[in-house]
């Protein structure tokens, strides 16, 4: 399902006209059923916010297939995936760029999670025919790994919070006009290693003292790709994050631990909320027990309630997210699926092999 992000019409001088066809990107949404939608629309908003004299318009894709969202609940899976094309269907799919998201993990390693096959074969499909594509978290970490043997490296601890992260001096176009210091929320489980990445001929773009390498760029070309090289964009961190959602994920972690289904007590996302806030979720949760959590809880979820959150990062996101759309724009998808060809042209993008 396609639907415009960015208003059809330019609002240059000249009559308001379409200047040009819009920017098709494919969103690989691969979170699970309950959080697909609030996924979706955090990328739409994005989109939505990234300074583009173009339209953008949206192919909605999933790399699961039925079996790996599991039954229906509540009627969950199946309002999730109203919309959205399967694998076979991004095979056939004419694109100028993708999106793809991480997902949770269900498996300890990346080679064992279920969406592993299909995931690989993307990668190596954006690589060959030079689709520009942003990998977010989970998908970042699977494409390095694949792509060049880069392993993540598992964390002490979940890495939740907002974290301030420092543009590197490499003035790549991605990050033009990019503040020198900006606060990105981060929230996972594992990490990269910045000298591997390094070795392994990947520019670093952002990072943090504390959280790491942020975002990082490469610039590939496969053998149908055409002149030019598309910029793949990876993601550690979420910079599509609406404010209030690391404050959802930790009530999410913390019924999971009070409920038996996590082992883990979950910490409080660090330098997100005021101090105030923050001193009272660490009261609430030092009173949580496996089994004994209703109090906890209550308690934390009535303290959410009551913050008020939030965007300091999207500004910069939108900006991120404009330059990735202008080299986009700029003809990287492949010499024969220009951005914006007509219809009469029949621009054939190519498609994923079986």
């Amino acid at each position: 399902m396609s639907r415009p992000v960015h208003p059809s019409q330019d609002g240059a001088a000249g009559g308001g006209h379409i200047v040009d066809g819009p920017i098709v990107i494919g969103l690989v949404n691969n979170m699970s059923p309950r959080a697909m939608r609030t996924t979706e629309r955090q990328f739409r908003e994005l989109l939505a916010a990234a300074p583009c004299r173009r339209p953008v318009r949206l192919e909605l894709f999933t790399l699961h297939d039925d079996g790996r969202l599991g039954p229906t609940q509540n009627g969950v899976q199946e309002g999730a995936r109203e919309g959205y094309g399967s694998i076979e269907d991004l095979r056939a799919s004419r694109l100028d760029g993708m999106i793809v998201t991480g997902m949770e993990p269900v498996a300890p390693t990346l080679p064992e999670e279920p969406a592993w096959p299909n995931l690989t074969r993307l990668v190596d499909w954006a690589v060959q025919h030079g689709i520009p594509t942003v990998w977010s978290c989970l998908a970042a970490h699977a494409a390095v790994l694949h792509l060049d043997g880069i392993a993540r490296v598992k964390l002490p601890r979940k890495l939740s919070g907002l974290f301030e992260c420092t543009l590197a001096p490499t003035g790549h176009p991605l990050a033009a006009g990019c503040p020198a210091h900006w606060r990105c929320p981060h929230s996972r489980h594992n990490g990269l290693p910045e000298a591997a990445l390094r070795a392994g001929g990947y520019d670093i773009l952002s990072a943090s003292t504390e959280a790491g390498v942020d975002m990082f760029v490469r610039d590939v070309a496969g053998a149908a790709s055409g002149d030019g090289a598309a910029p793949f964009l990876f993601c550690q961190g979420h910079p599509e994050y609406g404010p209030d959602v690391l404050m959802r994920e930790y009530v999410r972690d913390l019924k999971r631990y009070l409920d038996g289904d996590s082992a883990t007590l979950p910490d409080v996302p660090a330098h997100y909320l005021d101090r105030q806030a923050e001193q009272q979720l660490r009261r609430a949760r030092d009173g949580a027990r496996p089994g004994h959590g209703d109090g906890v809880l209550a308690a934390t979820q009535a303290i959410a309630r009551s913050v008020a959150f939030t965007h300091g990062w999207q500004s910069v996101a939108s900006d991120i997210y404009g330059n990735w759309l202008a080299s986009v724009a700029a003809g990287g998808a492949s010499a024969d699926a220009a951005c914006g060809a007509s219809a009469s042209a029949d621009a054939h993008r190519p498609a994923l092999a079986a």
